[in-house]
């Protein structure tokens, strides 16, 4: 700008008187022109700042503060020449802050900012007065007196939030709501604290899952949400809003419906292990929701498809897909083959979302049929079970599952029972660093009895109690037939000789009981019975 910018020409010239520059400092041009004739553009003028001219506030205090605490923004001014340029020169002196206008209110902490280089700063200067009431400064210095301030609202301290605007009592899962909520900060006597710049929080205050855009910083005192959203479940929920050590405040109730489809969920994971070739023993689960986990029912078309994420030579050959009903699919068949002792990870796809089952599945062989070959069991008598089959170094085990006989019961591979009937047994095959474990198919053990011996008569010599060995082979024969319920009579004859019908009783009882196990520190029953003439058994 220029203090005279136009001369009348005389005689052709135009001569200018007072023209001055008034502007920051540096290089300009001027431009001359009159109506009908072509510019003329002047050589370059250096500018330099002139004698100080004016008071500037260059930082104004903030518009909001808080009595008795500092000025969260500290005014600085500066003297200026009439082109705004800073008279360097002022060193010396102070700026002196006042109240222009506003009742009630007085200035605290350094009124004062010593000038530097033409720039006066202030430090800890404070404003106390009622709360809510406007003030303006103005500020005092190098013989000029600044324009006043912009406006500053006062308030006390911050102690608590208020909601101005209550978010909709009725919103959709994931979408947001509308009206958006708008918060206060305020101090005790519920005036806004203009001063305040923190930010606000909401959360959802009781069940829920999240919220989207939950944090909004506060502008001049106020929180204005932009986008909050619940992403809830179907239900009624209370927001809280909070702010640090401010007293929180809650909403009213907002009742949730489902909203749109926004994920696909594995609700039941695959079995963590598989056998190649066999459909997987728990077969998985996948459902389309909204953001806040309410399945979408409405689906009822399309299916879920399951296909390998990672692992080498693996292929999913049979139930790959699932048809969505209420919005699950619930998989059936679902197989996989691939390497032993690899490990597969699924992903699932349902309309247009995806997600990678993060498990994996490790991959086994499946083993050779595994059965019982011992199936036969005698009363009295326990059984060592044995199996065929299977393959791979795991453990062989059996297990007792039913039968219509009394105390069946294992003790490793040793079966044992209290009465006649069957045990039902199953044996598994543990698997190993390739194969999977396997079982046998259920097996009814039969528990019977043995055929019951004939009368055994053993000969002696004459007037000898000494067995043959042809009477010994015959009583180990009548052994192997006996069992822990068997009974065996033993009846000793000697004509006219009691002492050595007495004798040959004991001798046959004790070879005879010479050639059983014993039975629970006992032998087998045996009774000498001297009044018949022949050795009998019977059975039990």
């Amino acid at each position: 700008p220029v203090a005279i910018a136009t001369a009348t020409a005389s005689s052709g010239v135009a001569t200018f008187s007072g023209l001055a520059l008034t502007a920051l400092a540096g290089s300009y041009t001027l431009t001359f022109s009159s109506p009908g004739l072509p510019p003329k553009v002047s050589t370059s003028i250096l500018v330099s700042a002139g004698a100080a001219a004016q008071l500037v506030i260059t930082t104004q205090p903030s518009s909001g503060e808080v009595t008795g605490v500092p000025l969260i923004r500290q005014p600085v001014v500066k003297v200026e020449d009439t082109g705004g340029n800073v008279v360097t020169s002022v060193v010396t002196g102070t700026a002196t802050a006042a109240i222009q206008s506003g009742t009630g209110g007085s200035i605290l902490g350094a009124t004062s900012g010593t000038f530097t280089s033409g720039v006066a700063t202030f430090s800890g200067l404070t404003l106390t007065g009622p709360s809510a009431n406007v003030y303006t400064l103005s500020f005092t210095g190098a013989s000029f007196t600044s324009a006043p301030s912009l406006p500053i609202t006062l308030s006390g301290p911050a102690t608590h939030l208020a909601i101005t605007t209550q978010p909709s009592i009725a919103g959709v899962s994931g979408l947001a709501l509308a009206p958006q909520p708008v918060v206060k900060v305020e101090d005790a006597s519920n005036n806004v604290v203009v001063a305040d710049a923190s930010t606000v929080t909401a959360a959802i205050t009781s069940g829920g899952v999240s919220v989207t855009n939950g944090s909004i910083a506060v502008v001049n005192g106020v929180a204005s949400f932009a986008g909050l959203a619940l992403n809830a479940t179907v239900g009624t929920y209370t927001l809280t809003f909070s702010d640090g050590s401010l007293v929180p405040a809650v909403s009213l109730p907002v009742t949730l419906a489902a909203g749109t489809a926004a994920k696909i969920v594995i609700t039941t994971e695959p079995s963590h292990t598989a056998t190649s070739g066999l459909a997987l023993v728990q077969q998985p689960v996948v459902k389309v929701e909204d953001s806040g986990g309410n399945v979408i029912t409405t689906l009822n078309t399309g299916a879920a498809t399951a296909s390998i994420n990672a692992g080498a030579g693996g292929a999913i050959t049979a139930g790959s897909t699932a048809n969505f009903v209420a919005g699950v699919a619930t998989f059936s068949g679902l197989t996989l083959t691939g390497v032993a002792g690899t490990s597969y990870t699924l992903q699932f796809a349902g309309g247009s979302f995806t997600i990678v089952d993060a498990t994996g599945i490790v991959m086994f062989n499946s083993q050779a049929a595994l059965s019982i070959t011992t199936i036969k069991a005698t009363w009295g008598r326990s059984l060592t079970l044995a199996a065929t089959g299977g393959s791979g170094s795991g453990a062989l085990t059996f297990a007792v599952t039913g039968g219509s006989a009394k105390g069946c019961a294992l003790s490793g591979s040793t079966l044992t029972y209290s009465s006649l009937g069957t045990c039902i047994v199953t044996a598994t095959k543990a698997g190993d660093a390739t194969y999977a474990s396997t079982s046998s198919s259920p097996t009814a053990i039969g528990i019977s009895r043995l055929p019951k011996p004939g009368v055994l008569r053993v000969t002696f010599a004459a007037n000898s109690s000494r067995l043959s060995g042809l009477a010994m082979k015959a009583i180990r024969v009548l052994a192997g037939k006996l069992t822990v319920k068997s009974t065996v009579i033993v009846t000793g004859f000697a004509k006219g000789n009691l002492a050595l019908a007495r004798s040959r009783a004991t001798v046959v009882v004790k070879y005879l009981t010479s050639r059983l196990p014993l039975h629970a520190g006992r032998a087998y029953v045996t009774t000498v019975n001297l009044a018949a003439a022949q050795l009998t058994t019977r059975s039990q």
